[in-house]
This record gives C-alpha cells, structure tokens and sequence, in this order.
C-alpha cells in the first residue's frame, strides 16, 4: 500500500509519529508497531463545543447555588433548594409574614423595611448573574487558549533532533509569543505586544511560518537519516553493508555504539537491520 507523502505528513502531524516511523511501517512486508505520544490530544470542533457547553453549565449551576445559599443565609430565610425561585418565593412569604407581624407599626417604618428587603434581593441577584457572566468568560478564555496550543503543537514538525517532547516545545514558545486574533478573528502571533508582520507585505505572519523560524533561531532541526542519505552514495551503500552484516544482538549494541546512535533512534536501526536479515531477533 502507498499513500501520498502530502497523506503522510499531514498524519505525521496529527499522531506526532515522525514521517519515517509511518512511511517504514505503511511500506513494511510484516506489521510493524508504532509508538504513539500519550501526551496527544486531538478534538473536533463539535467536541470542543459540547465539552464547553456542559461546562458552563456545571459551572453556571454551582455559581448560582452558592450566591442562592449565602443570599438564604444573611436573610434568615428558611426554605429548601438552592434555585432563584426558591430564594423569590422565600423573599416573598417572609415579607408577607412581616407585614402582618408589624400592622401596629408605623406605615413608614414598615415600607422602609421592605425596601431594604427588595435591595438586598436584587444585588444578590446581580451578584449571581455577575458569577455566572465571569465563569462562561472564563471558560470561552481556556478554550480559546487549548485551540491556540493545538494549533501550536501542529506546526511543530514531528522529526525534530531535540530532547524536547512536542508539549515541552508548545510550552517553550508560549513563553516567547502569544497566539490570539483580530477583531475580525483571523489568528495573529504576537511578540513583545507587537504582531508579527512580512517586512514586505506586511501581512501578519502566520504559525507555520513563525514556528519554523523559532525553531530555527534556537538551533533545532531535523533529524538526518540514520543511513546517511544526502551524503553521498557512497555512506548510503556503506551503512546499508554495515547494517546486513549486523548477525547478532552484541552486533547490533556494537554498532550503535560506535555510531553513537541515540536510544531513540535505535528502533529505526533495528527496522533496517531486520530488513537486510530477516531472520534477526534482539535479544
């Protein structure tokens, strides 16, 4: 089976395996197993929205029961339920309750009363509809902050020669830029509080061009093939002589060795190893 290398690279990005591991395993004989990143998080518009719409609804319910529960309790109100309704219905039977414990008083000093009561009612309703407005901002302010990250994490290319695991590398450029948008919501990447532009367009510049040149200024780049491709025939045929000659596991330890191989590249060495000979095991 052959898939496009624009197919490739595109599930490159959204697995983080590098483009060698999937295009070593779509174009292997035997199946040959993956490494997938636990820390990958991958979402649907849809499931984006729903997520965030039963969180403020959770949210908007508890911020409600509470602002109900300190409104009962600084009025002495004796009811059940943690609901506006309960908290109206309460304020009004009270109310009632004292009109007719206080006929023998003064109309003024009862109106007076009355008119505190209703005050106090309608900043404790304010102070609810004040919660719940700040815990749905809040929620919108993380989830456009989790579609920042992802698009951050998918503009960092999966081959990467760095210790650094693709969250470690979000996170580093967080620090340095700030992802938002426009007023007319097109993404913008900002540095120092000033948006990124071409010198020559002027056009802000977008992540797959500014990640890149991050990248690039920290001195991190791709990883070289294992088998010395681009240097020449001559390496490529060698390594591929070096890698069939490889019988045994105190082979394969041997060479990696004196390559100095890094442990995360000596399962692609194990692959082409296995290729030459079949027949080889690691033990």
């Amino acid at each position: 089976m052959t898939l496009k290398k624009d197919d490739i690279k595109k599930l490159s990005e959204l697995t983080r395996i590098p483009v060698k591991d999937l295009t070593t395993a779509i174009e292997a004989e035997e199946e040959t197993p993956l490494t997938f990143t636990e820390d990958v998080q991958i979402f649907t518009t849809d499931e984006l929205e729903t997520r965030d719409k039963e969180l403020a609804k959770k949210a908007g319910r508890t911020a409600v029961e509470i602002a109900v529960k300190e409104a009962r309790n600084e009025n002495e109100f004796d009811f059940e339920g943690k609901t506006v309704p309960n908290l109206v219905t309460a304020a009004i039977a009270k109310g009632k309750k004292i009109g007719l414990e206080e006929v023998g008083k003064k109309p003024n000093e009862t109106i007076e009363q009355q008119k505190l009561q209703i005050e106090t009612l309608q900043k404790n309703i304010e102070k609810i509809e004040q919660e719940k407005d700040g815990e749905i901002g809040r929620l919108k302010s993380d989830r456009q902050k989790m579609q920042n990250n992802m698009s951050v994490s998918s503009a960092i290319p999966a081959d990467l020669d760095t210790v650094f695991s693709n969250r470690d590398l979000t996170n580093l450029f967080n620090v340095e830029y700030e992802v938002g948008t426009d007023e007319d919501g097109n993404q913008i990447i900002k540095k120092d509080g000033k948006i990124i532009v071409d010198e020559k367009t002027q056009k802000p510049k977008g992540l797959n061009v500014v990640v890149p040149e991050w990248l690039d200024n920290k001195g991190i780049k791709m990883k070289k093939d294992i088998r010395g491709r681009g240097d020449g025939d001559d390496s490529g045929k060698k390594s591929k002589s070096e890698l069939k000659s490889i019988k045994t596991s105190k082979d394969f330890y041997n060479y990696c060795d004196e390559h100095e191989v890094k442990h995360a590249d000596r399962k692609q060495i194990l692959i082409e190893v296995q290729k030459e000979n079949p027949e080889f095991i690691l033990d």
